[in-house]
């Protein structure tokens, strides 16, 4: 019986050093666990803000230009969210019907201005990790605070003009921003 058990031990132990060198290897150090404190919160957020009522059965997550981000949502994404089936999608710049949420890997200026020129995104959460993104009309945006942890600002201007409402708990945990949608100081 002694035996068994060490054997029984001794596979868990190994596939638990398999998964941890997994993710040493392809989501190395603070870049992981940063990256997965966003997926968290992206999830989270939807508990408190509400989209329009709508009949869709899909409640979606688009992810553009950031494939990290997009296999740990992959790993941790619940089933459902707000009671429909999530499902979590790679999107590049133009899209023909915009997700619940959209969640943009370090845009540049220029990109960011595209997908907002070419795309209708009310109703839509727009999250990244760019001051710049806030500033050009983004709701969400993620940064380090001076303590190391995960923070975020929303752009209190395009949150308000998004037709989502976001609950005061959301907005007291939030760093309020108020910009013109196109300002870039």
């Amino acid at each position: 019986m002694e035996l068994k058990a060490k054997i029984y031990f001794l596979k868990v132990l190994s596939i638990g050093f398999s998964a941890a060198l997994f993710f040493c290897i392809f989501f190395p150090g603070k870049a992981f666990a940063d990256n997965f404190k966003k997926a968290e919160m992206i999830v989270k957020f939807t508990d408190f803000i509400e989209w329009p009522d709508n009949d869709e059965y899909f409640f979606t997550i688009g992810i553009v230009g950031d494939q990290k981000l997009l296999k740990i949502m992959d790993k941790i994404k619940p089933d459902k969210i707000k009671g429909r089936k999530l499902i979590i999608t790679d999107l590049k710049n133009n899209f023909i019907k915009p997700p619940h949420i959209l969640y943009i890997g370090r845009p540049t200026l220029s990109q960011w201005i595209k997908i907002k020129k070419n795309s209708d995104l009310k109703n839509t959460l727009t999250i990244s990790s760019s001051e710049i993104f806030l500033k050009q009309g983004g709701i969400i945006s993620f940064y380090i605070k001076k303590n190391k942890s995960l923070g975020f600002s929303v752009n209190r201007n395009a949150q308000l003009h998004s037709g989502l409402k976001f609950s005061s708990h959301l907005l007291k945990l939030a760093d309020i921003k108020v910009y013109s949608a196109g300002e870039t100081q």
